[in-house]
């Protein structure tokens, strides 16, 4: 069984990607004029956050990192005391602190002249294509998985001792979403394999690349 460190740090990992995403697409200039007739939530030097701003990046990010479908899910969680207290983006001053700070950092590396500029660009495209894929296999194929209690207790019988400095609850709840990330895992690799049936690849032109690196 995947221990519950390796599965924060990959959630972790999804978080990051997320945020990195949130500042490519932050237009400061349509945010200065927004923030002229709507509330503002924070000013970071001559940008502003709206408070539109902060509930729509709190949403969409919450969303995808809780597994819920709506925004009142999300503050279903947020005001379980029991459940937030594990899980701090659910804290909107906490979520908004995260913001200032990836949009500090991101201007910096912007301005930074010691940053490869064409390797900091090939990241900002990568974390497109990656972050794009993951909200889109979530929302395409999240009402797909289904777990049953007999797969969660079955699991948790055999991974009892590895779960036992936790409550039943919080266990067989590691359970069961280790179960549904497998289970995405298999069916977002489904996905991917028919959707490349569908499609004409042709990587001779990679194959051809190797060839000329071997000579």
């Amino acid at each position: 069984m995947m221990r519950t460190w390796q599965y924060r740090k990959i959630n972790g990992y999804s978080i990051f990607m997320i945020m990195i995403t949130i500042f490519i697409f932050f237009n400061s200039a349509a945010n200065d004029a927004l923030a002229e007739t709507k509330g503002w939530a924070a000013k970071v030097g001559k940008e502003v956050i709206t408070i539109d701003d902060l509930n729509r990046f709190y949403y969409a990010q919450n969303k995808i990192t809780m597994d819920v479908e709506k925004n009142e899910d999300v503050d279903r969680l947020a005001g379980d005391p029991a459940y937030s207290d594990s899980h701090p983006f659910l804290n909107k001053e906490y979520f908004l602190d995260i913001l200032i700070n990836g949009k500090l950092a991101y201007n910096a590396a912007q301005e930074d002249k010691k940053i490869d500029r064409d390797e900091l660009n090939t990241i900002i495209e990568l974390s497109r294509y990656q972050v794009v894929m993951q909200y889109f296999f979530m929302q395409k194929l999240r009402n797909t998985i289904v777990v049953t209690d007999k797969e969660i207790d079955e699991f948790y019988k055999t991974h009892e001792e590895s779960l036992k400095n936790y409550p039943a609850d919080e266990g067989k709840d590691l359970c069961r979403k280790y179960i549904r990330d497998t289970k995405l895992k298999e069916a977002i690799q489904k996905y991917i394999d028919n959707l490349r049936m569908k499609t004409s690849i042709d990587k001779d032109g990679f194959r051809e690349y190797l060839s000329s690196q071997k000579k």
